[in-house]
């Protein structure tokens, strides 16, 4: 017995400086680049890459030794379609058909690159936010409809909450309905993975083309008309009512399957509202 209470203590004092460690050199990589190449966009990205590489190995081992387990059967992927076209419509489309924007690195290399980063970023924040954060939630509201629900908008406005820290109020705003977009994958596939795709799908044609962050392949020029508005009006208003709807008529067992999947202990003496 004291053996074993022993072990339990050595894998999380093990665990724990594991993700002290990575988190600490995530955050090194903020301030102190390490100059890969001489190339100024290709060294940025490639310590982008390593800083979300050492996030994402952080929150892996977190996940690990939280007991979460949403990287098996992935569950309705029909409902990822709707997503991906959601993801894809965050490309300005008019603006580079009218010539407005235009890539300016076109070779393989940097785009692989560019969709390398967008992904780790994605599964990175999915794996944050959509994995422990989502279960943490889930653990203090109801085990129930409800408490799902309110896990779901909860969740949805921390996550455009903390991107409040880039300053931009516009930002955090729309990041609130990505963030409801990433839960809803969550909740219909249970799969973490599924999330940190589309993330990544939605953040590589958001920013393909953005030229102030310094790390775009595109010229920069940010054209908001008509077209795009309604285009990405209509999108945003039509997945909005999708995920409503769906939610509302959420089955309970997908439910109770998603909390033992987090490692949520359900009440089965709770009823669904």
């Amino acid at each position: 017995m004291q053996n074993s209470v022993k072990n339990n203590r050595i894998k999380r004092i093990i665990v724990w400086i594991t993700i002290v460690v990575f988190c600490a050199f995530m955050a090194v990589l903020e301030w102190i680049p390490i100059p890969f190449v001489k190339d100024v966009w290709r060294n940025a990205i490639y310590n982008k890459i390593l800083q979300q590489a050492c996030g994402l190995t952080a929150a892996i081992v977190f996940l690990c030794f939280l007991r979460i387990r949403l990287f098996g059967k992935i569950h309705n992927w029909l409902y990822l379609l709707p997503c991906i076209v959601v993801a894809v419509n965050n490309f300005q489309w008019w603006s580079y058909f009218s010539g407005y924007q235009q890539l300016v690195r076109q070779n393989v290399a940097d785009i692989t690159l560019f969709a390398t980063y967008c992904l780790l970023v994605g599964l990175f924040e999915e794996f944050v936010f959509r994995g422990i954060l989502f279960s943490a939630l889930a653990s203090v509201f109801p085990k129930n409809k409800k408490g799902l629900l309110t896990t779901f908008v909860f969740s949805s406005c921390i996550f455009g909450l903390t991107h409040l820290l880039n300053g931009n109020v516009l930002q955090a705003l729309y990041s609130i309905l990505t963030g409801g977009l990433f839960a809803f994958v969550l909740i219909k596939t249970q799969n973490l993975l599924c999330c940190g795709v589309i993330h990544g799908l939605y953040n590589f044609c958001g920013l393909l083309m953005d030229k102030a962050s310094n790390l775009g392949l595109g010229n920069g020029v940010k054209l908001f008309n008509w077209g795009t508005i309604l285009t990405m009006g209509s999108v945003v208003v039509l997945m909005i009512v999708f995920v409503v709807y769906s939610l509302i008529k959420h089955a309970e067992t997908e439910r109770k399957t998603l909390y033992q999947r987090l490692s949520v202990k359900d009440d089965d003496n709770i009823g669904e509202n």
